[in-house]
């Protein structure tokens, strides 16, 4: 009788142990003042407005894992963006950011399916090759034309796992249109190494013509070779990019750099600088200071100019839905605010 309860003891514990999970309920909370002068043309007007999402974009969601045993675990995201001057999430959908369901091993990687964030945008945004705040990186990915390559929606998602430093990611995306399974399908890639001090890297995308549905859209491909330098309380990134947008009515071929660097003051205290170039006639830069209330607050100031020219290529002032690069235009964006993770 004994060794029946021992063993039933032992085998609920082993069955406790399978069914161990945990749901996290997270997010990111950024609002701020801004000035724009300039902000939708080349008049010399200027704006104020309560912007939303100037170094975070503000989110809200919820992630969990559940250890399957044998080094296997079952991971699942859903993240929402939510508008902080009017309390809306985004309409393209309730979890426009991410909407996927996985299966990890520290061994083999992760598979994701589901709508996922673009692993090209993932390594330029928090590897730090782009300098890590919307006033930069969405300056220049959107004003390189890449907005659209942010999420990607019926995605599958591999992410291996670091190999000696080296890791890679890999995502396709089908078009799912009968006859042709091409016709509107994405490949987004990245490869990163990690050095003591240092990483190396790419990141590439290839989203296929959509063509013949209500709304078409067209092919473009970018790709990026990038890299970092940590030294001391200073850390320095690099990238190359080379980007091809076919928009149908026009088509941007578009060559620059980005140069990054941020400072360690003091443990509170934390200043950027970013650079990005087009090699045609654009260029933009950021210049921001965050100051550290708490592990979770803090409050910031932001500098943004954009000096764009004629050439297609159009960096926006801030990230402000409101605000818009305009050709042949200097434009500048300032803006103070509070930003606070949970």
């Amino acid at each position: 009788m004994k060794k029946t309860l021992v063993a039933l003891a032992a085998v609920s514990a082993a069955a406790g142990a399978f069914a161990q999970s945990n749901v996290t309920i997270y997010g990111t909370l950024d609002a701020s003042v801004a000035y724009v002068k300039n902000p939708t043309d080349n008049t010399g007007k200027s704006a104020t407005y309560l912007n939303d999402s100037a170094i975070s974009t503000s989110r809200w969601g919820m992630r969990g894992t559940e250890d399957l045993g044998g080094g296997l675990k079952a991971n699942f995201n859903l993240e929402s963006d939510v508008n902080m001057g009017t309390g809306a999430n985004n309409p393209a959908g309730m979890f426009r950011r991410s909407a996927y369901v996985s299966l990890a091993s520290d061994q083999y990687g992760e598979l994701r399916l589901g709508r996922a964030t673009s692993v090209a945008v993932a390594h330029l945004v928090s590897g730090g090759i782009v300098l890590p705040s919307n006033a930069m990186h969405g300056t220049m990915l959107i004003g390189a034309g890449l907005a659209g390559d942010f999420f990607v929606p019926n995605a599958i998602t591999y992410v291996s796992p670091s190999l000696s430093g080296l890791r890679a990611s890999l995502l396709y995306a089908p078009g799912e249109q009968a006859g042709d399974s091409s016709n509107g399908s994405a490949v987004h890639a990245a490869v990163k190494y990690q050095g003591s001090n240092f990483t190396v890297g790419g990141a590439y995308v290839n989203v296929d013509d959509l063509t013949g549905v209500a709304t078409p859209a067209f092919g473009r491909k970018w790709y990026t070779i990038d890299g970092t330098v940590t030294l001391g309380k200073v850390k320095l990134g690099a990238a190359y990019y080379d980007v091809d947008h076919n928009t149908g009515a026009t088509s941007v071929d578009n060559q620059g750099y980005i140069l990054n660097g941020s400072y360690q003051l003091d443990p509170k205290v934390t200043l950027f600088a970013g650079l990005i170039k087009s090699l045609q006639d654009s260029s933009a830069v950021s210049l921001q200071a965050r100051y550290a209330l708490s592990k979770r607050t803090t409050v910031y100031a932001v500098f943004n100019r954009a000096d764009n020219g004629t050439e297609g290529v159009n960096f926006i002032p801030m990230y402000i839905d409101a605000a818009k690069g305009v050709p042949d235009a200097k434009q500048t964006g300032v803006a103070v605010g509070v930003m606070h993770s949970f």
